[in-house]
């Protein structure tokens, strides 16, 4: 039953990311894993990797993003308690809203906003965990948010 679960995952994660420019030329299921390598609109090559529990239900999403017009990488690490409650919430009347504006504040690009953003974030229900963290490979420097 999990690997239908995750074989569905799959298919909705290529229907569906298309919208917000994402475009994976590869994209792999394992026993308990979708990895996928890709292009972010022309901005980024891209990495996912979605890991699932027994039950075939997604428990962490790594991303990243390596910028084409920047020396830089940036990561972000999603850690559901119940992913399942997260795809609710996230749709809902009482989140739709919060969520959309989450998001307005992590493409914000300042510091303040990319903590604002992750914040509200793991105020909705099912997220467990957000971090990002950006590396600058010119200066060395890197820095998260939690």
């Amino acid at each position: 039953m999990s690997r239908k679960r995750i074989r569905r995952f799959a298919k909705n994660l290529e229907r569906e990311v298309g919208l917000f420019g994402f475009d994976f030329d590869d994209i792999t299921v394992g026993e308990k894993t979708i990895s996928a390598e890709g292009d972010l609109a022309g901005v980024a090559e891209t990495d996912l990797l979605i890991n699932f529990n027994a039950k075939g239900r997604a428990k962490r999403i790594l991303f990243s993003a390596d910028y084409y017009d920047f020396n830089g990488r940036m990561v972000q690490d999603w850690r559901f308690s119940s992913y399942k409650r997260f795809e609710k919430a996230a749709t809902s009347k009482k989140y739709e809203q919060y969520y959309a504006e989450a998001n307005n504040y992590l493409g914000d690009g300042t510091e303040r906003g990319l903590q604002r953003g992750i914040d509200m974030i793991e105020d909705i229900p099912g997220v467990k965990n957000l971090i990002y963290t950006l590396f600058n490979y010119d200066n060395g420097i890197s820095q998260t948010w939690t």
